[in-house]
């Protein structure tokens, strides 16, 4: 230690054959009556200052340390032996470098993954909130549901996974994530819309229809054209009630005129 008490070098005593493998130096070397610091004064002063405050408090420790000199990682357990007042550390070490290089490894591979998935989910985020912009700024119905299913696998109700705007306002009902299709229109089991959304998921073929649609409060006409998505569909629907009562004017104009 120094005048004010502070640990700045040590001597080494008794060292095995183990320690000239894992250093690549001569015991001999080592016990020749210098100090470490004489020997290698390359040595960072992390080994002194964690030996040292073993010698000076005798508590035991452990740690690993990155020896740059041998460009090595050892773990260290160092604790007090013999009496106090010699301030003498028994020591054992062991050569971690190649746990610490997987280490490495892994540590890098999991920020590179991390990244990666971090870029992806703002892409994801991005395209999602592109598509809802987009689905906002369309006068057409737009709905996406996936599949309710029984213990039997047998599609029972559609769950809205998304719903714009205007689908919210088209009859005061108001429909949003996360509810179920049947409990805001119970009255489509009834009128085969069920139905036609079941064979859209199970068979994955595109069904586009033109119905009348009279629930009490909503009346008209209606294209809604259904498309599989995943275990769901995807139901973009427009009023076209103006347009078919166009195409009856006309029919009946066509009529007076063959009449």
């Amino acid at each position: 230690v120094n005048e004010v008490g502070l640990p700045v070098d040590y001597r080494m005593l008794e060292i095995n054959p183990q320690f000239e493998k894992l250093t690549g130096h001569n015991r001999e070397v080592f016990l020749d009556g210098r100090t470490v610091r004489e020997i290698a004064p390359e040595l960072k002063e992390a080994w002194y200052a964690f030996y040292g405050s073993v010698a000076l408090t005798g508590v035991p420790a452990h740690r690993d340390i990155h020896a740059e000199a041998w460009n090595r990682w050892f773990e260290v357990s160092a604790y007090p032996t013999g009496r106090p007042e010699r301030r003498q550390v028994g020591i054992f070490f062991s050569d971690i470098t190649e746990r610490k290089r997987v280490e490495q490894q892994l540590t890098e591979f999991n920020t590179r993954l991390e990244q990666q998935v971090a870029k992806r989910t703002q892409e994801l985020r991005e395209s999602r909130d592109l598509l809802h912009a987009i689905a906002e700024s369309q006068s057409a119905y737009i709905s996406a549901f996936k599949a309710v299913r029984d213990k039997h696998g047998r599609i029972v109700d559609l769950e809205y996974i998304f719903v714009n705007s205007i689908t919210k306002q088209l009859d005061g009902r108001h429909p949003a994530t996360g509810q179920h299709l049947l409990e805001i229109f119970p009255e489509l089991k009834k009128s085969g819309c069920l139905d036609s959304y079941r064979r859209v998921i199970e068979t994955g073929v595109r069904d586009d229809r033109e119905v009348f649609y009279d629930d009490g409060q909503l009346t008209g006409w209606f294209r809604s054209n259904t498309t599989p998505l995943g275990d769901g569909v995807l139901m973009v629907g427009e009023n076209i009630t103006a347009r078919k009562q166009a195409e009856q004017e006309r029919l009946r104009t066509l009529r007076l005129l063959e009449q």
